[in-house]
């Protein structure tokens, strides 16, 4: 009997050594365990940050872009609205000079047959019909002077046709 109990008192002696090696073993792991989880909470922490601040800065910009559009929209409708405006009035005269525009329509208005008197009443009636307000009025005086002048600018045109013709033939009928 004392020989078993010496072989179990070593068997217990062995047990007790390897279950210290083994308490060595695991509170080593469990301190690399602890280390890791710390390293990977940190990290866990560091992201759910980081997601934070990307949350708030696309809230940021869905905000932004929805802004923008109303912004769009307003930009636009004033831009149509301007259009509008300018091209429901009709200017006669830019910086004290009748335009281009006015001229040639004088010059249609007197052609068809419209007195000098009643230019300006028919521009003004025309364009009214069509929702566009007329700013300025014609003369008669000016009417007349607009006809003499479109009248040698065809001259001065026709005489410069002329000189550039490479041949010349003259009709005249009496």
């Amino acid at each position: 009997m004392t020989s078993e109990t010496w072989k179990y008192l070593d068997d217990l002696g062995k047990l007790r050594k390897d279950n210290s090696g083994l308490k060595e073993k695991l509170s080593f792991t469990m301190q690399q365990f602890k280390q890791e989880m710390n390293s990977v909470q940190n990290k866990l922490n560091s992201t759910l940050q980081n997601l934070r601040v990307t949350k708030a800065c696309v809230i940021k910009l869905k905000k932004s872009c929805r802004r923008a559009a109303v912004q769009k929209e307003r930009a636009v409708k004033k831009a149509q609205e301007d259009t509008l405006k300018k091209r429901s009035v009709h200017h006669l005269m830019h910086k004290g000079v009748y335009t281009e525009e006015t001229r040639n329509l004088i010059r249609v208005l007197v052609k068809a047959g419209c007195s000098r008197d009643s230019v300006t009443h028919v521009i003004s009636a025309v364009l009214k019909a069509a929702g566009i307000s007329v700013i300025g009025k014609i003369s008669h005086c000016t009417i007349s002077r607009v006809i003499l002048k479109g009248y040698f600018a065809a001259c001065i045109q026709l005489g410069y046709e002329m000189q550039q013709a490479e041949s010349k033939l003259y009709s005249f009928l009496l």
